[in-house]
C-alpha cells in the first residue's frame, strides 16, 4: 500500500531555508533596508537580524553602510541560489501547474 506525501502541507512554522529564500528574494526584488525587508518577508526583528547574519557570513548577501541606514545587497551567489530553488521547486510542483 502506498501513501501520498503532501509535500506542501500548511505549517504554521516555516523552515530556516523558507525564510533564507524570502530574504533573498525581498532582496532580489530591491527591498534594500532591513524594514522594508521584514515586512516583506513578514517576520519579527531577532529571526531577520539571524538571517540577515547568516546570509552575508556566507556571501549570498552583502551588508554596505550609507550613512546611519544599513542596506543588503544580493550577490551573485545569492542570485544563483534563488535560480536553483526555482528550478527545484519547478520541478517539484510541476504537475499542480499543469492543471
Amino acid at each position: 500500500m502506498s501513501r501520498s506525501v503532501d509535500i506542501k502541507r500548511n505549517r504554521s512554522k516555516r523552515s530556516r531555508l523558507e525564510l533564507c529564500i524570502a530574504v533573498l528574494q525581498a532582496a532580489a526584488t530591491g527591498k534594500q533596508r532591513t524594514t522594508p525587508i521584514m515586512y516583506g518577508c513578514n517576520l519579527s526583528w531577532n529571526p531577520l537580524q539571524e538571517i540577515l547574519a547568516f546570509l552575508v557570513d556566507h556571501g549570498f548577501l552583502v551588508k554596505r553602510a550609507v550613512g546611519p541606514r544599513k542596506l543588503y545587497e544580493i550577490t551573485e551567489k545569492g542570485l544563483q541560489v534563488l535560480e536553483h530553488y526555482n528550478v527545484i521547486q519547478g520541478a517539484f510542483f510541476e504537475r499542480e501547474r499543469e492543471r
